[in-house]
This record gives C-alpha cells, structure tokens and sequence, in this order.
C-alpha cells in the first residue's frame, strides 16, 4: 500500500510498445557492456588513500562516538527531508508519508543490515554473552 498516493496513471503509449522500448534498452545494455569491457587488459589499481593513517582521525574515542550518534541523525534527517518535499508537493501529511514509506523502508533496511553483517555475526556473535554479562569489561 505504500506506492497507493494519488490517482491511477495511465502510459502515455501502448503497453506493447512500452515493452518493446523497455527490452531494446536492456539489450542494448548488454551489448554496449559486452562491447567495452576488455577481459585481456591487467587490472587497474586505483589511488587508495587510506585515512587511519592519519593521526588527527586516531586521537579520540570521542570522534567515534560522535560519528554513532550524528550519521543515523543525518539519516534520520534526510529522510524527514525527502518526506516533507514529498508531502508538499503530493498535498498529503507528512505523518501518513512517514508511516507509508516506513513500511517499505524498515524491511529493506533490515535484509540489508542482515546480508552484510551476516559472516561478522556468526565469527564473532558468541562475544554476545560476554559482552553483555560484563559490558565495561
């Protein structure tokens, strides 16, 4: 339900051209890809830089904990942000956006956070009962 705002829109065109253009792009996507990828060249290497060498970023714990709390706020910002223009420029409330867009969002957040913390859980989730029977330890 969370794609439901608004009134039902029609394409402009046919739908079997609409599909036809839609495959001709993704073939020539393919061809174009095929076309310019070179298997026989080396690897490219590319300028690394990386930052935990600079001594200004070591300095504190604080920098870290600042990070935790200021990147979800950001985040969390932006996405009242893209709400709020959407809800202007839609003529809807911001709080029906909000819980709309939740409902689409929370999950994908969740398999993603499950996909790439997956392996870090299963070599280092039974640290979870040492971590909790003694968190400052």
């Amino acid at each position: 339900m969370a794609h439901g705002f608004g009134q039902r829109y029609d394409l402009p065109v046919p739908l079997w051209l609409y599909l036809y253009g839609a495959a001709s792009v993704v073939l020539l996507s393919f061809v174009l890809v095929g076309y310019f990828v070179d298997k026989s060249a080396a690897p490219r290497r590319y300028p690394r830089f990386n930052l935990l060498r600079v001594r200004a970023l070591l300095g504190s714990a604080t920098y870290a904990t600042l990070g935790l709390v200021v990147v979800p706020l950001a985040f969390l910002g932006l996405y009242a942000g893209v709400v709020k223009l959407c809800a202007m420029l839609g003529n809807a409330s911001f709080a029906a956006l909000a819980g709309a867009f939740a409902y689409s969002l929370v999950p994908i957040a969740l398999v993603y956070q499950a996909a790439h913390y997956f392996t870090y859980l299963l070599t280092e989730g039974h640290l979870i009962f040492a971590l909790v029977s003694d968190p400052f330890g």
